[in-house]
């Protein structure tokens, strides 16, 4: 368990036997049931999460229903009608806010992988950034500790400066 992300892994029944879907991170745990095989199908899933630094294991059992749905709209609507085999309301709370937290976490990455890839191409690197930082505080007149050029003996002295 990847950063204490809770995984989920399913089971269904096929024919005489069972079919059973690998474990996956919650964030992506939904995708597959809303697939038109799996609807109208009994799911046991299995959550594997930490609490307290334990690891814990909850499992349940999501109804057969004709509309293809994500495991939390599953989840969602059996707990709303009462069946108590899909698991309890706080878990699903529980399991719902990590998986905001871990879209989120993965929104940021892309967001900051975008920024990076944006300075690179405007040709912003960290050295350069300072070069120009200076090149820009020495054609106002200041130097990064704010004294003017006047008061320094060249140019280099100002470049020195910046931090």
């Amino acid at each position: 368990m990847e950063k204490g992300i809770p995984w989920v892994s399913f089971v269904y029944r096929e024919g005489d036997g069972a079919v059973f879907l690998r474990p996956r991170p919650v964030s992506s745990a939904g995708d597959r049931l809303g697939e038109p095989p799996l609807a109208g199908k009994e799911i046991l899933y299995r959550v594997d999460y930490l609490e307290k630094g334990k690891i814990r294991r909850t499992a349940g059992i999501l109804s057969a229903r004709k509309e293809a749905e994500g495991f939390f709209e599953k989840m969602d609507r059996d707990i709303t009608d009462g069946l108590t085999r899909a698991g309890s309301r706080e878990f699903y709370i529980f399991l719902k806010i990590h998986f905001i937290l871990c879209l989120l976490e993965e929104y940021a990455g892309k967001r900051k992988a975008l920024a990076e890839k944006w300075r690179r191409e405007k040709g912003f690197g960290g050295e350069d950034v300072r070069s120009r930082e200076a090149i820009l505080r020495g054609a106002f007149g200041l130097c990064g500790d704010g004294k003017e050029n006047a008061e320094r003996k060249s140019r280099k002295d100002c470049t020195a400066a910046v931090p």
